[in-house]
């Protein structure tokens, strides 16, 4: 995805970002996070449990 482009989240999309990026913590692999992980949004870090 380039940098020039515009992403409209769905609102359960934008929440689950925002709680991402307030804690650095452990979060479920949920259908959501795996969509923000599609979209290029978030990156995995290989961490598996909390």
């Amino acid at each position: 995805m380039d940098q020039t482009s515009d992403v409209i989240l769905k609102p359960t999309l934008l929440y689950r970002l925002r709680l991402l990026a307030g804690a650095p913590r452990y979060y479920a692999a949920t259908a959501t996070t795996k969509q923000l992980l599609k979209l290029g949004l978030i990156e995995a870090t290989g961490r598996v449990h909390p």
